[in-house]
């Protein structure tokens, strides 16, 4: 770290950071350093609107990760530099990168220092990640994982369908090797690291329902790129209302912490046996990551074959682990929601559901998933029936008549009565 450490917290001095935890500068740079101060002012959003009070010297920390920085940056400066103040500004960056990777905001800032107006100097993180707060679940974002050919982007192209035809807006990634959601959907974008780094969120219509992202990785796995995607899929959950991410071992084992974004994780499991060992590595890599895969793991069993399997035998072997002199302790919760797919033959064409005569089981299996996410709980058919059977009855019965009816009743039973005692 080559960041001066001269007078921060004196009273004529203002701290801005940019996308950049105060925690993580009170705990790696100052140690006096509090982010409760009154001269310290923290942008974490572009819309933010702060209110800078005058020094006569800033220090200002931006992280060149974050995605909105450039614009921060910008108009803080334009504030700032018109005071004519003393402005440092230090760009903190992941360590081992040789060469910046937000070169717009270099370009910017070393122009601005050769003309005066700032101060610049770069500081290298050996972990830039730990920078920003931690990862938080939100609501509408669920994730569908499994090894390859588990019917996985047969199930999630289905859901997504269903929340279309109820008029939802859909965000979907495919974090997957082979990208088959591709087959189900006459559009995408590809992604990747680099790419999300210039994407404009401005170029994404508010009239379609559904946008598929296919990201492809890169090979060296930058806790610089996680961030992005974490930032990418973040944004995107502001501008639909879900986000759907298909995801194989692969992406579980490489960024893992993407993962913590998740209100809901779908585990799908099917009859191929040999699968067994990747879906426990994969449930152990969440929970040793910090996941609670108690709270946040459904099942879904998906019968890829027409044949009987041992779902007991699968779940045993996938989700428990055998401590020595202990009895099996559960990766996820026994109870947890579990929904079956039944097997249903030719589902390479989505349009294809929408035969309800052939499709009926499966539709009713994925309006399970639709209602799940969305947290409404599901009545099963035959409760359903008797509920609004029930419910038809009640509101075919013309209280009028009925009391009519009850006063002629009446009548006839007093007269019954006065002719029996007159006798």
């Amino acid at each position: 770290m080559n960041c001066s450490q001269n007078g921060l917290l004196s009273k004529d001095r203002g701290i801005i950071t940019i996308g950049t935890n105060p925690a993580y500068i009170k705990n790696s740079i100052y140690r006096s350093f509090s982010s409760k101060e009154t001269n310290i002012f923290c942008f974490d959003n572009a819309n933010a609107h702060i209110k800078i009070k005058f020094f006569y010297s800033y220090e200002i920390y931006i992280d060149e990760n974050f995605q909105q920085g450039l614009k921060i940056i910008i108009d803080v400066l334009n504030t700032l530099i018109p005071l004519d103040c003393n402005i440092n500004v230090k760009v903190l960056h992941e360590a081992s990168l040789r060469e910046p990777i937000n070169e717009n905001l270099n370009h910017l800032l070393r122009r601005l220092q050769k003309h005066n107006f700032i101060t610049l100097e770069s500081c290298g993180i050996k972990n830039i990640s730990i920078s920003y707060a931690p990862a938080k679940p939100l609501n509408n974002i669920c994730f569908f994982v499994s090894p390859c050919d588990t019917g996985k982007s047969s199930i999630v192209a289905a859901t997504v369908k269903k929340f279309i035809a109820n008029n939802k807006r859909v965000a979907i990634i495919d974090l997957s090797k082979h990208h088959k959601l591709s087959n189900y959907f006459t559009s995408y974008a590809s992604i990747n690291p680099d790419s999300l780094k210039q994407f404009d969120y401005n170029s994404i219509s508010n009239t379609n329902l559904f946008s598929l992202y296919n990201y492809s990785f890169s090979n060296d796995y930058k806790a610089s790129n996680i961030i992005i995607l974490c930032d990418f899929i973040t944004r995107l959950s502001d501008l639909f209302d879900y986000v759907m991410i298909a995801s194989d071992e692969k992406a579980v084992a490489k960024i893992t912490n993407v993962f913590k974004l998740a209100s809901k994780i779908f585990l799908i499991l099917n009859q191929d046996t040999t699968k067994i060992s990747k879906i426990k590595c994969m449930v152990l890599k969440l929970m040793l990551n910090g996941i609670k895969t108690k709270k946040v793991i459904s099942l879904i069993h998906n019968k890829t074959e027409k044949v009987k399997s041992d779902t007991r035998y699968i779940e045993e072997n996938a989700l428990f682990v055998n401590f020595p002199k202990r009895k099996l302790i559960s990766t996820i919760d026994i109870h947890c929601n579990t929904i079956e797919i039944p097997y249903t033959k030719g589902l390479s064409n989505i349009s294809k559901l929408g035969n309800k005569s052939s499709y009926l089981r499966y539709l009713k299996s994925i309006e399970k998933i639709y209602l799940y996410i969305s947290d409404i709980p599901y009545v099963e058919e035959d409760e359903k029936d008797l509920f609004l059977l029930a419910k038809e009855k009640i509101e075919s019965i013309d209280l009028k008549s009925v009391f009519k009816r009850s006063i002629r009743n009446l009548n006839i039973f007093f007269k019954n009565k006065f002719n029996i005692k007159s006798h």
